[in-house]
């Protein structure tokens, strides 16, 4: 919808042209292909679905995810663990899978996946370890949760 409103066009469920599917992204790739339409899609579910869409391209966002020169189409995903006060709240193990994830021989996983198979990187990397972090009594202070 912020696209969309970048755009300066405000779609309604009225608009002929415009179709809310309500569904997931990869059924929506295939009907987009199937009625010739476009749609917005992330690259790694086009990339990973692309050998059975034959009548789709990217035609905005650039070749690869290093070569799209809009910022806007960017799609982060984040960790975000749940408060440490919150009562019932295992610490530990969030803890471990954060570092696990952001861990820099995980973030070369990450870097890497999608090379082989699809030419390109599906993800990149940023993570930023034990950014927002704060003191807890089952947190230890070096923030490690061996």
């Amino acid at each position: 919808l912020k696209l969309w409103e970048q755009a300066g066009v405000a779609p309604g469920a009225g608009d002929r042209w415009y179709r809310s599917l309500g569904q997931g992204m990869g059924a929506t790739l295939q009907y987009a292909n199937e009625i010739d339409a476009y749609t917005i899609t992330d690259r790694a579910t086009f990339l990973a679905q692309r050998a059975s869409l034959p009548h789709l391209q990217v035609l905005v966002g650039g070749a690869s995810i290093a070569a799209n020169p809009d910022s806007s189409l960017f799609n982060p995903y984040g960790l975000v663990l749940v408060s440490p006060d919150k009562p019932g709240v295992a610490v530990r193990p969030g803890l471990q899978f954060a570092q696990w994830l952001t861990a820099a021989e995980t973030q070369q996983r990450i870097a890497d996946f999608g090379l082989g198979k699809y030419g390109q990187a599906l993800f990149y990397p940023n993570a930023q370890v034990g950014r927002g972090l704060k003191s807890h009594p089952e947190i230890p202070a070096d923030g490690r949760a061996e």
